[in-house]
């Protein structure tokens, strides 16, 4: 079966790498498309992959230095990211990066 969907912003693959400094061709740990609702805005998408703290830390300084202010996702029951928290008006999760700067999480991406 495939889906596609559609996204209504600019958007942007991400990749995350276990090696510090991969070949142009190398094997990702992580992957996931980027939707940007607004330059401080971002929406993570097909979030795929199994990384280590090091790499989630360099996922949310990758945004900050980007000037991303909030994460936001939609998430399947039992799935979750770290110190995600229900949105006001429900369906989808957020993340404040400055939180997450400040106090990074203790896990990596297992469970996603």
């Amino acid at each position: 079966m495939i889906r596609i969907q559609d996204l209504t912003g600019p958007a942007s693959a991400l990749r995350g790498y276990a090696e510090d400094d991969p070949q142009p061709m190398a094997d990702f740990a992580i992957s996931c498309t980027l939707e940007w609702e607004t330059p401080t805005i971002v929406w993570v998408h097909a979030l795929r992959g199994a990384g280590s703290r090091k790499l989630w830390r360099e996922f949310v300084e990758a945004l900050a230095e980007r000037g991303v202010r909030e994460i936001r996702a939609r998430r399947a029951e039992g799935r979750r990211l770290p110190r995600a928290k229900p949105s006001e008006c429900g369906g989808h999760f957020v993340m404040l990066v400055a939180d997450l700067v400040e106090r990074p999480p203790e896990t990596g991406f297992g469970g996603l």
